[in-house]
């Protein structure tokens, strides 16, 4: 599974170079990562909607 998922944002279309993802525990709605990309380091968070709890993620869209 975390394999699938490093993948997930690994595909990620803004990264221009290789990235070192590493899971952040914590998250309710979300998987988060620390992402390392050359020297600058990103928060990335995957989630997907949950209609029962009034989740829409497009809502988030950045």
């Amino acid at each position: 599974m975390t394999e699938n998922i490093n993948k997930k944002v690994e595909a990620l279309t803004f990264w221009q170079q290789p990235i070192l993802c590493e899971p952040v525990k914590g998250g309710i709605t979300n998987l988060n990562f620390r992402v390392e990309h050359g020297n600058e380091m990103f928060f990335v968070r995957l989630g997907e909607d949950i209609p029962e709890h009034g989740v829409y993620r497009f809502n988030e869209l950045a």
